[in-house]
């Protein structure tokens, strides 16, 4: 199984609820072929990545049914190809930004006894992620509203995926502590080789000691050191993510048309956006 393979919609009507696609190429193929018999007028999968094997098998599938394929980026996101060594990728770092944080890093260790440690929650998991949510809510995040701990809903939501995750031993919480307190955390899947970062959050009360920034440098390590194939950032192009790699996976949205009149109605909407296009369509939806 794969991890976040995007978001499928079959549009049979304008409302159809959305569902993860998260099948090997095999699994994908028989969902299509099951969409597919169904004859909607336009499938979607979003932020998917287009040379991947499940979305391969699904385009192909669709256009052995004759719909028209439509292709569109909506992000790129980094990643780094952990599968060389550690010095090898720093060479190609910015010399200024590693000398900076080894010396956040001596700043550190003269205030106190430092720490960095990865848990796969097969213990202590509930106080584990409390101790993270906490970290995660001290900064600019709780202020927002975009914290994990700032909606109950979004608390369950990542207590389930963690429970799910550590169940299968494919979950890392990743920490950075100064004398035991916690003050960087990372919330993270690792399965098949690649290492998926899906949060990260750090006290600002520990800012002089470029906490983010830090802990990021000590994952990636570990990554090469684990014998990670990659590492995903996941999520757009933010500048703190391409100051550590140059290299970007398109997630695209692609589109599947039916050889219908409605199918072809939505393609040109979607192609050329014409406005008579997306009148005749507005007026089908009705």
């Amino acid at each position: 199984m794969m991890i976040g393979r995007g978001v499928f919609r079959s549009a049979t009507n304008w409302h159809t609820p959305e569902f993860r696609l998260i099948a090997e190429p095999e699994a994908a193929l028989e969902l299509a072929n099951a969409v597919l018999v169904q004859k909607p007028h336009r499938i979607a999968l979003q932020f998917v990545d287009s040379v991947d094997p499940g979305t391969k098998a699904f385009r192909a599938a669709s256009e052995t049914a004759a719909y028209r394929i439509q292709t569109r980026t909506l992000e790129q996101s980094p990643y780094i190809d952990t599968s060389g060594e550690w010095d090898e990728y720093s060479q190609h770092r910015s010399a200024k930004l590693l000398r900076e944080l080894r010396r956040r890093r001596r700043l550190l260790d003269s205030e106190g006894t430092f720490e960095f440690v990865v848990y796969d929650g097969s213990e202590s998991l509930q106080e584990l992620l409390e101790e993270g949510f906490r970290v995660e809510a001290a900064g600019w995040k709780s202020d927002t509203g975009s914290a994990i701990a700032s909606q109950d809903e979004t608390r369950r939501f990542y207590q389930e995926i963690a429970a799910w995750a550590a169940e299968r031993k494919w979950l890392r919480l990743g920490f950075l502590r100064l004398d035991s307190q916690a003050f960087a955390f990372d919330f993270a899947i690792e399965h098949d080789g690649v290492h998926y970062l899906l949060k990260t959050g750090y006290d600002p009360a520990y800012s002089r000691f470029a906490p983010g920034k830090l802990l990021r440098r000590e994952m990636i390590a570990r990554a090469f050191d684990e014998g990670i194939r990659s590492y995903e950032f996941l999520g757009g192009e933010e500048p703190w993510k391409l100051e550590l790699t140059s290299s970007v996976r398109h997630r695209d949205l692609l589109l599947a048309f039916a050889p219908t009149a409605r199918g072809r109605l939505e393609r040109a909407a979607f192609e050329y956006g014409r406005p008579l296009a997306k009148r005749v369509l507005a007026i089908s939806r009705r």
